[in-house]
C-alpha cells in the first residue's frame, strides 16, 4: 500500500513499515500510480478514506500500539528509565501520523494528545504520574478497540473517542473538545428551499366573502 506525500524535489514518497527498525520510512513511489489529492494551507497529500484502507495498515498499526504498551508496561516497573516511556512516545508520534494519511482524525487526535502527555510524564518524573500513566495504559486499549470497530464496520465515528481525548486533555489542563469538533458543516447537502405560499386568489376571497354576507345577512 502507497501512503504519502511530494516532497519538496517533487517525487512522490511512500510510507513503509520496517520491522527491523519499528518504523515507517519514506520511499520514492512510481508517480503514474493513481493517486487522490487534498490540499490542505497550499501542500498537497494524499487522502486515503479510513474505512477503506484501516486493514492495509492495521497490522503495523496494533504493532505500535503492542510496542507503545509493553514499553509502558516496562516504565511503571522502572520509573527512573526514560527510555521506555520514550520508545512509547516515538510510537505514538509514528502511528499519529499513520492516522492522519487514512483520515482517522479522531484517532490521530488522540495519539498526539498521548505523546503530549507522555512528554508530560518525562518532563515531570519526579511528581507522582500514576492517574497519567494509567490514563495512557487505557487510551491504548481504547484505540485498539477502536480500530476493530472501524474494520468490522467499515465506519468511523470520531464521537467514540472524544471521552478518552478530553481525559487527556483534562490532564493536561487543555480545553475540552466538543462532541461536533470532528462533523464537517461545509460539505453537508444543501437543505432544500421551503415551498413558497402560493398568490391569494382574490376572486375566490371576495366570492367567499359575498357568500359569508348573504348567510350573515350583513
Amino acid at each position: 500500500p502507497v501512503f504519502g506525500h511530494p516532497q519538496s524535489s517533487g517525487g512522490l514518497m511512500s510510507l513503509k513499515w520496517n520491522k527491523k527498525k519499528n518504523l515507517y520510512l519514506e520511499h520514492p513511489v512510481n508517480p503514474d500510480l493513481p493517486t487522490a489529492w487534498k490540499h490542505d494551507d497550499g501542500v498537497c497529500m494524499i487522502t486515503i478514506e479510513g474505512s477503506a484502507s484501516l486493514s492495509l495498515v492495521k497490522e503495523q498499526i496494533d504493532e505500535s500500539l503492542s510496542i507503545a504498551e509493553s514499553n509502558l508496561e516496562q516504565y511503571v516497573e522502572e520509573p527512573d528509565n526514560d527510555s521506555r516511556l520514550r520508545t512509547s512516545i516515538e510510537q505514538f508520534s509514528l502511528i499519529k501520523g499513520v492516522f492522519k494519511l487514512i483520515n482517522l482524525p479522531s484517532a490521530a487526535m488522540l495519539a498526539e494528545e498521548l505523546e503530549q502527555l507522555g512528554l508530560y510524564i518525562v518532563n515531570h518524573h519526579q511528581h507522582k504520574n500514576e492517574r497519567e500513566l494509567a490514563t495512557i495504559s487505557g487510551a491504548i486499549m481504547l484505540l485498539m478497540y477502536y480500530l476493530e470497530y472501524v474494520q468490522v464496520k467499515r465506519q468511523a465515528l470520531p464521537v467514540l473517542l472524544i471521552p478518552a481525548i478530553n481525559e487527556v486533555r483534562g490532564l493536561l489542563a487543555k480545553p475540552l473538545v466538543a462532541e461536533s469538533a470532528f462533523f464537517d458543516l461545509a460539505n453537508n447537502p444543501p437543505r432544500p428551499d421551503k415551498p413558497g405560499n402560493p398568490a391569494p386568489d382574490v376572486a375566490q376571497i371576495d366570492q367567499t366573502g359575498r357568500r359569508l354576507r348573504h348567510l350573515y345577512q350583513v
